[in-house]
């Protein structure tokens, strides 16, 4: 399944603001099921400074500032992500229920 993903947020302040500095979580990842095959994110004013690193969790983050007055900040992220079908359910591979119950009364014992 293909998947066409838009995100807007936009921030408008009741003054000027002159400086900011703001972290992004907007990339989605790539897991087993699940591809990334495109990703933008336009951001307005434009950053000074904007840096692409990956956090503790292994999730793509951007850091930015922005160093120019301003009153609104708009981010728009747009993805393309194609998202595979879950493998079917094997019932015959797993445990009978009775073995699983039993299992459990005895842990607790």
């Amino acid at each position: 399944m293909h998947y066409f993903v838009r995100h807007r947020t936009t921030y408008r302040y009741l003054q000027d603001v002159s400086f900011s500095q703001h972290l992004l979580h907007l990339r989605p990842r790539t897991t087993e099921r699940q591809t990334v095959s495109g990703y933008e994110v336009a951001v307005s004013p434009q950053p000074a400074q904007w840096v692409e690193r990956r956090d503790a969790f292994g999730n793509g983050a951007e850091w930015l500032n922005i160093d120019e007055s301003h009153s609104v900040l708009d981010f728009l992220a747009e993805s393309r992500v194609v998202v595979n079908a879950s493998p079917r359910y094997d019932a015959a591979a797993s445990e009978p229920w009775e073995k699983v119950r039993t299992q459990l009364e005895l842990a607790a014992s």
